[in-house]
């Protein structure tokens, strides 16, 4: 029995495999999915060959023994991709880094495409239909399209907690063992060389690769002493250090997730958590998302109405709904206590839903005893807001050059919203023409996958994932290069905290991340009455002047007017926000202050972003 298909890219420079499972769409089923990829997927069949699994498995751990430097890169898609849909879109991520001489010429590096058991919205009808009891069939008449898109989520949900993942388990182990088994029949003294083993996970394929490292991780490294030392917050239940060790050669390095869909909440529980023990593990974390994707702000999130516990629809949105509360686009940097505060998931930022968690914790430990500090995982991520992203759908045709190219939108059709409100939201008519045009007019925009089809996002997806946060910088030229190509694409970046050691050595250092990552639960509940009243005062004039100065003026405006850390109802703080955009300025001293907005001596409202454009 073959529990796994595979096929080798060819006409591709670097060691290129999908492997597929095999595992059917209905446990039932008596015929195999076909091999053959259908007559509008022709074109891509030119870049295929299948071979046998073990053949591509041998494959994979020659390429990899014989890097100086070896890396293995998995990618795994989402929901509602049947076979045809995900060979195409692997193969037009192979060509992609075929195109992008930075990846081409890495030594050592080899990829893999992952294929789990997904089908296509409407693909299940005919069976789920005989397969339903008679009660439901009689309510079913109501609403059959949102029925008929959910119980092809539920029936991918299935199929990746029960064959994904545990299918992408064992292609690791079996990797992680050939690239032993050759290194002892090539007579090698010693060890076989560490592989950086890095993800990169779309949609629902984000979830199987978190369920899937956690798995592989050994779940006895840290020490258990007490029952209730506990949770992704406890130090007695992860090491200080995470482990990025897993199997016998793999280090764990970077995890890229596009459009993720895993409950916002992971990021913020202190409770142990799926998302915790894998993303701890990694060296560096990549979150692209987009305020309209309405297949996790819409189906995902009406599919998990049914088993995610919560008594607010403020609760529940997906990591792929992230939005960055800025009015400009680039990279962008803040005070590492105001993170939380300019990240937005649904109608709360991530410092509201945290302390909202945080007080209903808080309210919870009736013992008296200490609670938890919650760990920073939302500080692991750098963050990619694609809401407003336009870009080429491809590179330009060498063999026709006088053909002319036009931009789109390629998630949402971005307007724009934040331009003068960097709280400005979509409007509810927005997200339902969103749904619809993703629905019936054959995605366009593809707002849950146009990451795959615009050429900046799959650049820095692919550089990410196969070169690092510094190989992309190198390959940009330099951070401000970066941020510049993200700004001419209307894509908003915000840097991760950790990695500041990294950064710090530039002529512009971001700000140094605060020392506590975040607020122990204890601290939370409010001991006066709410404040709500805006600080008096106006903006001041930072324009010409050192952003260490700029920061400083702020930061005496911060104790002075909105007061240190004083307890308020979540939400209603005031807040006074400080974001550095970072430009190419000729003829300036870097660390200068270029513009600001809103003008000097705008009156201060409740928040107060205020965002300045700085030299580098």
């Amino acid at each position: 029995m073959d529990f796994f298909r595979a096929h080798q890219a060819i006409e591709i420079t670097l060691p290129t495999y999908f492997i597929e499972s095999t595992a059917p769409y209905n446990v039932d089923d008596s015929i195999a999915a076909s091999a053959t990829l259908p007559p509008g997927f022709a074109d891509f069949d030119k870049y295929l060959k299948e071979v046998d699994p073990q053949e591509a498995i041998e494959g994979i751990a020659a390429a990899l023994l014989k890097g100086t430097d070896p890396n293995l890169v998995v990618m795994v898609h989402g929901f509602n991709n049947p076979q045809p849909a995900v060979l195409g879109m692997y193969i037009s991520a192979a060509l992609a880094i075929e195109r992008d001489p930075e990846i081409r010429t890495r030594e050592g590096l080899v990829c893999v495409g992952y294929r789990w058991p997904s089908e296509k919205m409407g693909m299940p009808w005919r069976g789920t239909w005989n397969a339903l009891p008679t009660l439901p069939t009689w309510t079913l008449y109501f609403g059959i399209g949102a029925f008929l898109v959910s119980i092809v989520y539920f029936r991918d949900h299935y199929r990746a907690s029960n064959f994904g993942e545990p299918d992408l388990i064992h292609v690791i182990r079996v990797i992680d063992a050939e690239i032993r088994n050759q290194h002892e029949k090539s007579g090698k003294d010693g060890s076989p060389p560490r592989v950086q083993l890095s993800f990169i996970g779309h949609s629902m394929g984000g979830f199987v690769v978190t369920n899937a490292i956690r798995a592989l991780s050994n779940v006895f490294g840290s020490g258990a002493s007490k029952l209730n030392v506990y949770g992704a917050g406890s130090l007695g239940a992860r090491p200080p250090e995470p482990k990025h060790e897993i199997g016998n050669v793999f280090d764990l390095k970077r995890f890229v997730l596009a459009s993720p869909d895993i409950p916002a909440e992971t990021l913020l529980s202190s409770r142990g958590n799926f998302l915790a023990s894998a993303l701890s593990r990694f060296d560096e974390a990549y979150l692209f998302s987009n305020e309209g994707d309405e297949v996790l702000r819409q189906i995902s999130t009406l599919a998990n109405y049914f088993v995610f516990p919560t008594k607010s629809r403020d609760h529940g949105f997906r990591l792929g709904n992230v939005e960055i509360l800025s009015r400009n686009f680039g990279m962008i940097d803040v005070n590492g206590e105001d993170f939380l505060r300019v990240l937005r998931i649904g109608n709360r930022t991530l410092q509201e839903l945290y302390d909202g968690l945080e007080k209903a914790m808080s309210s919870r430990h009736v013992t008296g005893g200490e609670v938890l500090e919650q760990a920073p995982l939302p500080k692991r991520f750098t963050y990619f807001d694609c809401t407003d992203y336009r870009d080429f759908d491809a590179p330009p045709d060498l063999d026709k050059p006088d053909v002319a190219r036009k931009e789109r939108a390629l998630l949402t059709f971005a307007k724009w919203r934040k331009q003068h409100d960097p709280t400005a939201k979509l409007r509810w008519y927005s997200h339902l023409y969103l749904l619809m045009v993703y629905l019936f007019n054959h995605q366009k925009p593809n707002v849950h996958g146009g990451y795959f089809e615009g050429v900046l996002s799959q650049e820095l997806i692919y550089r990410l994932a196969c070169l690092g946060y510094d190989g992309t910088v190198r390959a940009y030229g330099s951070e401000a290069l970066m941020g510049k190509a993200c700004e001419q694409k209307q894509i908003r970046m915000l840097v991760s905290p950790m990695l500041w050691d990294s950064r710090k050595t530039d002529e512009v250092a971001p700000p140094e991340p605060v020392e506590e990552k975040t607020r122990p639960a204890t601290q939370a509940a409010p001991q006066v009455p709410p404040r709500t009243a805006a600080p008096a005062g106006v903006v001041p004039d930072l324009v010409n002047k050192p952003i260490a100065e700029a920061r400083e003026t702020i930061a005496v405006m911060r104790r002075n007017l909105v007061g240190q850390g004083a307890p308020a109802a979540p939400g209603t703080e005031p807040q006074l926000l400080l974001l550095e955009i970072t430009r190419e300025a000729q003829g300036r001293s870097a660390g200068t202050v270029l513009e600001q907005t809103p003008a000097a001596g705008t009156p201060l409202a409740r928040r107060t972003t205020i965002e300045v454009v700085v030299a580098k």
